[in-house]
């Protein structure tokens, strides 16, 4: 023992009561650890700790009380890399029942404890990256061995060209870093092979049937009184607050507050609070907060606040809240906001507040608003704004539509459409296109390559009148104004209308206008009805381009209230003859037919 601390340069403290210090030992060791030098010279009989510089010394109870065959015994050593020579940390060692396992510390070294029931028993030492190593041992008495493990060597002409692969392992979770235990999750890491156990009990992930090496097993029943972690499940696992699964969950897995799964999930999850799933879910989720699948979900996802999907849905998410799905959705989202698909969109959205997709193919159908970024095939119906780059079918919104590029279909707002290319009809108060094929019909529409015209006339009433129409050829409306200065009445009139425009020849155009203007008399503007409604069919000739002569005859029908003091009698007279002149309900009613004459710019 001398001859050890003048080699280490340290110091033995030890009882000289429990050690026989003038024994005679015989002991020749070449490279060797102090502890391997002590396991020489006292077996288990003694353990060392280390306290400043000094090793202290200290019989164990159990050498010192032992008699017969004892009923459990240790096995240690360290663990050496065979191609250097350094120790190895964080190796798994287990008996072949898997029911007693130990860690290799810092130093390589490794103590397991195990009964001594068995005449022969195995042990497994395993690492990541390296060949498993078994031996077989009788237990006899304590025993002292060194391992030596072998790095696995790929076969290189076998090796696939490299791709980046994500692996989303449960233990990255933070509740997984909180309650399982890092020896448990080491064994996780090193053992690749799942045993499958028929029932395991645990009530934390360190305290159950599976004891440390549960990471590692596989149950067809788990049942979890506060919290388990386990390998795999086929068949059932009951968790009073949560249950962790390394693997694949096929069954039914239900938790009081959470479930983390990182494999695929085949079956149904419930969770009081959240689901976490780190690979796939095929079948039902549901949870009163939140559920998280970042794979593909084919089934239904049903959560209190908010569904996440990084993969692909293929089914149904329902959520109190809002629903994310980052790849393609062929299936429904429903929630009581928003929706998310942030790729493509083949089924249908349906929130309370707003819809989002990259492409959408389907309906969407929304309390506020609808986006489509890129295409929309379907329908959008919302209660204020509809968006999509490029449509085809429907948009319907109680205050405005907007299509950037090109629509194809019905845009109905009941304030405002903007559209690029229409190739339909824009139906609402305000309608505004690059273009149209079809028809804008509204109070006032804008189409840049569209028809835009100014009208200049005279008639047998209204020795002046300006007009500006705006729109498609097919239907524009018409914004018009009258004057009328004579030495008796003065006055002048401004009215709105929609009309048609058709090719007849060459230089040749026909119009159809309905207007409705209201004259006022003296006054900026007169109070009561004195209202003139015309329907004209002009005739247009081209003179130069963009240069019209029009002509055409009028049907002109004329509502007033107004009394004429000049003639006594109820309603103004304003043209030279009517062929209809009739008092009803305090309101005078004429008809007759005229003509107007003017140019069109």
């Amino acid at each position: 023992m001398s001859e050890i601390e003048k080699q280490a340069d340290f110091n033995f403290s030890y009882n000289s009561q429990q050690i026989a210090t003038d024994k005679t030992v015989t002991l020749s060791l070449r490279n060797e650890s102090v502890r391997t030098a002590l396991y020489h010279l006292f077996g288990n009989s003694v353990e060392a700790r280390q306290k400043g510089e000094h090793l202290v010394l200290k019989k164990t109870v159990e050498i010192a009380q032992q008699a017969h065959r004892k009923s459990k015994y240790v096995v240690s050593g360290y663990i050496i890399d065979a191609r250097n020579g350094n120790r190895m940390s964080n190796v798994s060692v287990y008996d072949n029942s898997r029911s007693y396992a130990a860690v290799s510390d810092d130093f390589g070294f490794y103590s397991i404890t195990l009964p001594s029931e068995k005449n022969i028993a195995g042990l497994t030492y395993s690492r990541k990256n390296y060949s498993d190593t078994i031996i077989v041992i009788k237990p006899v008495d304590d025993m002292n061995i060194n391992i030596f493990m072998r790095e696995e060597i790929r076969d290189l002409e076998k090796i696939n060209p490299i791709t980046e692969t994500v692996e989303n392992r449960v233990e990255e979770t933070g509740l997984v870093k909180i309650m399982v235990p890092g020896t448990q999750a080491i064994h996780a890491e090193n053992v690749t092979q799942l045993e499958q156990r028929k029932v395991q009990v645990s009530l934390l992930p360190m305290i159950g049937t599976n004891a440390f090496m549960s990471g590692v097993i596989e149950n067809k029943v788990s049942v979890n009184i506060f919290g388990g972690y386990s390998g795999g499940v086929n068949g059932l696992e009951i968790g009073g607050f949560f249950n962790i699964v390394r693997k694949d969950v096929k069954g039914v897995q239900l938790a009081g507050f959470t479930n983390i799964t990182g494999g695929k999930t085949n079956g149904t999850q419930l969770a009081g609070f959240f689901n976490n799933n780190r690979g796939s879910m095929y079948g039902v989720q549901a949870a009163g907060f939140n559920n998280f699948v970042m794979d593909t979900m084919k089934g239904l996802q049903a959560a209190g606040f908010n569904n996440i999907i990084v993969g692909r849905l293929d089914g149904i998410q329902a959520a109190g809240f809002n629903n994310i799905a980052t790849n393609n959705s062929d299936g429904i989202q429903v929630a009581g906001f928003s929706n998310f698909a942030m790729k493509d969109l083949n089924k249908a959205q349906l929130a309370g507040f707003m819809n989002y997709a990259g492409n959408a193919r389907g309906i969407q159908l929304a309390g506020f608003c609808n986006i489509a970024r890129n295409e929309m095939s379907g329908t959008q119906v919302s209660g204020f704004f509809n968006y999509g780059t490029v449509v085809k079918g429907l948009q319907l919104s109680l205050a405005m539509n907007v299509d950037v590029k090109e629509m194809t279909g019905t845009q109905i707002a009941g304030i405002m459409n903007i559209g690029g290319k229409i190739k339909g009809t824009q139906i609402g108060f305000l309608n505004f296109a690059d273009s149209v094929s079809g028809a804008t019909i509204g109070f006032f529409s804008f189409v840049r390559k569209g028809y835009h015209e100014v009208e200049v006339t005279a008639n047998e009433t209204f020795f002046l009148n300006a007009s500006f129409k705006t729109g498609t050829h097919k239907f524009y409306t018409i914004f018009t104004s009258s004057f009328f200065p004579s030495s008796q009445n003065k006055g002048w009139s401004i009215g709105y209308g929609i009309g048609s425009d058709f090719r007849a020849g060459e230089k040749l155009r026909i119009n159809l206008d309905l207007t409705g203007s209201q004259i006022n008399e003296g006054i900026a503007w007169t109070p009561r009805l004195n209202m003139l409604n015309k329907a004209r069919l002009n005739l247009g000739v081209q003179l130069f381009k963009g240069v019209y002569f029009v002509i055409g005859p009028e049907f002109n029908i004329q509502l007033s209230q107004l009394q004429d003091a000049e003639n006594n009698r109820l309603g103004k007279v304003y043209a030279p003859y009517t062929f209809y002149d009739k008092d009803t309900r305090g309101t005078n009613l004429q008809m007759w037919l005229g003509g107007n004459i003017g140019f069109r710019l």
